[in-house]
């Protein structure tokens, strides 16, 4: 089967978005070693920056259970006036 271009062009933005994600988790494993990276881990500074990560993690999944949930359902199950552009509006972000 040869491949068509619109399988072209999905292969290689996958190729891009693969590289993009794991060059950088490759380069900390080559310039860090183990011992390093568990040191770094340990860290007070990396502690708080991963606390501060959880918390906003927490938040955000809060804000999004409890508006989110309810405006995809009721964008989902309503027919009404201007609900393409509320629809819009909601997928912008």
């Amino acid at each position: 089967m040869r491949p068509t271009p619109f399988g072209v062009a999905l292969a290689a933005a996958t190729a891009v978005t693969m590289a993009f994600l794991l060059v950088p988790i490759v380069a900390i494993f080559a310039e860090l070693s183990l011992a390093e990276l568990r040191a770094g881990l340990t860290s007070e500074v990396t502690q708080d920056a991963l606390r501060v990560t959880a918390e906003t993690n927490l938040i955000a999944l809060g804000l999004i259970v409890a508006f989110g949930t309810p405006t995809a359902y009721f964008l989902a199950s309503r027919h009404f006036a201007g609900r393409a552009l509320l629809v819009t509006l909601v997928e912008l972000p």
